[in-house]
């Protein structure tokens, strides 16, 4: 279900887009709020090098993406990342992959995020990264740390994962328990 929030306290907020819902309430009469799949018509009819003229357009400095300080040390805080922060951070992480995995140059790697995209890792690691490299993507559905993350993994049968310990930890008990169970 949408909740309920008033966008005319956010005027510079150009749109919202809602996923997982089938419909918009009946009685809204935001002009800004889509549907994702009515988000994924809009522009269509673009042609391409109208696009491309914008990209050319960024400029160094110029913010990209917000994402978020996670609060443990206070309040979270939004920070805005830049076009060039974002595109300078893609290449290390690439360059991180090939130096692990330098037999598989040339294969299409098969990444799973399951981080929020709003999250640092979730962003560079997970998106950004492999964007540059023209990786597929795969996403984990919102579950996934209570557990659907294994299906989403057997599913995707990702080349390259990125995890915090705790995962590998889970990860381990798991492969032990079943281990155990086994004569």
């Amino acid at each position: 279900m949408i909740k309920r929030f008033d966008l005319n306290k956010l005027p510079r907020v150009k749109a919202v887009v809602v996923w997982g819902e089938k419909e918009l309430p009946k009685d809204t009469k935001e002009n800004r709020l889509y549907l994702w799949n009515d988000f994924l018509k809009i522009g269509s009819d673009i042609k391409e090098q109208v696009i491309l003229e914008k990209c050319y357009r960024q400029k160094p400095g110029e913010c990209s993406v917000l994402i978020y300080t996670s609060g443990t040390t206070g309040m979270p805080k939004g920070v805005m990342l830049s076009h060039d922060n974002v595109c300078w951070e893609a290449i290390p992480m690439m360059e991180a992959v090939m130096v692990s995995a330098p037999e598989l140059p040339f294969i299409t790697h098969r990444v799973v995020s399951y981080l929020p995209l709003s999250h640092i890792a979730g962003l560079s690691v997970d998106i950004m990264a492999h964007i540059y490299g023209g990786h597929e993507l795969y996403f984990a559905r919102p579950d996934a740390l209570a557990g659907t993350l294994v299906l989403t993994l057997n599913w995707a049968k990702p080349t390259i994962f990125f995890a915090v310990p705790r995962i590998w930890e889970k990860f381990e008990e798991k492969l032990k328990e079943i281990g155990a169970s086994k004569p």
